[in-house]
């Protein structure tokens, strides 16, 4: 699912003071540019993305241990009629 971009206002940002290395910086403030974004809405940009992969991803997890947990019916009503020692036996 798509996340929408929020929009923010000046009075519910707060400003971060970032160290990268120059050389970093240049490719970023370039990449931005080709962009047509500000350095601030690039960082914004994919700073939501993984905000929003992070949260796919613990959507998708709580399903699974959800799965899990409720089990899957195989058809043998609880029982098992195989035997370890023919099933895994070496010839």
């Amino acid at each position: 699912m798509p996340h929408m971009r929020k929009l923010y206002t000046m009075k519910n940002k707060a400003n971060v003071t970032v160290s990268i290395p120059m050389a970093l910086l240049s490719k970023v403030k370039a990449l931005a540019a080709h962009d047509g974004k500000s350095l601030s809405g690039l960082l914004l940009s994919v700073i939501e993305e993984m905000v929003g992969r992070s949260a796919d991803y613990e959507e998708a997890r709580k399903r699974q241990v959800a799965l899990m947990n409720k089990g899957i019916d195989l058809g043998t009503n609880g029982l098992l009629t195989a035997v370890r020692e023919k099933i895994h036996a070496r010839s």
